[in-house]
């Protein structure tokens, strides 16, 4: 086989291998017939019947589980309403002021002059003060004297006296004279009595009774006595009457 032969055959089967391949003739082309809109770029060769490759399809976002319910709260018993504070009465110091008044006789006479003694005490806790006593004599008594430096004063037949102040536990103390009139009743009993006043309020009274004796007192009844130097002596509805200690026989009839 001579040359030209075999370079024949060559050129054939290359021509035959490109038409497989799917090249054109224009894929051989020369530099010198390449166009000037393809500057010198050699072409991709893709193979004829075959597909570029597909991307394949976009995985969906996973999807979040659903949201869990919590369960429903606990419901709350209503709270007790609020109560406002409880205030603690202060308890009152006049409540605790105690009075007495006493006399230097329970029995007294007519004429007879008699000693009266006003006592008061803070039983309390707290001081009392503004203090105010008030006595007015009854019928049958008259205003007396008043010891020196007293802080009690008669206006009339009130007797009036002021105290500033009484501490916890003090006790105040005041004496003052009354007259029996001359004329009291027999058998009467006079009530003396003081009010005491703590800033403007009563808060305690005190009192003391005097009585007079009657002027004469009931038959006795029958009594046997023996007088000396005679014989026995029988007094029958004996009247008998005490102005002074001992007894005095008033009226008597002997049988």
């Amino acid at each position: 086989m001579s040359h030209n032969l075999r370079l024949t055959m060559y050129l054939l089967a290359a021509l035959l291998l490109i038409g497989l391949l799917g090249v054109g003739p224009q894929a051989w082309a020369t530099p010198g017939q390449i166009g000037p809109h393809q500057g010198g770029t050699i072409p991709t060769v893709t193979p004829r019947g075959s597909q570029p490759p597909t991307a394949p399809p976009p995985t969906p976002p996973p999807t979040a589980p659903p949201a869990t319910l919590a369960p429903p709260a606990a419901t709350l018993a209503p709270a007790a309403p609020t109560l406002p504070p409880t205030r603690t009465p202060t308890p009152d110091a006049a409540a605790f002021l105690a009075a007495a008044l006493e006399a230097s006789a329970a029995q007294v006479w007519p004429a007879a002059a008699v000693q009266l003694t006003l006592t008061l005490t803070n039983r309390g806790a707290q001081p009392i003060t503004q203090i105010l006593v008030l006595s007015t004599l009854p019928d049958g008594l008259d205003a007396g004297p008043l010891p020196p430096g007293s802080s009690l004063v008669w206006e009339g037949r009130t007797l009036r006296g002021q105290i500033v102040s009484l501490a916890p536990g003090e006790r105040w103390t005041a004496s003052f004279g009354v007259t029996v009139q001359r004329n009291a009743p027999a058998g009467r009993v006079l009530l003396g009595r003081a009010a005491i006043f703590v800033a403007g309020r009563a808060a305690t009274n005190a009192s003391v009774a005097l009585a007079l004796p009657p002027a004469e007192l009931p038959p006795t009844g029958i009594e046997t006595h023996q007088v000396p130097g005679t014989w026995w002596a029988t007094l029958r509805t004996a009247l008998l009457s005490d102005p002074f200690p001992g007894l005095i026989a008033h009226s008597s009839v002997s049988g």
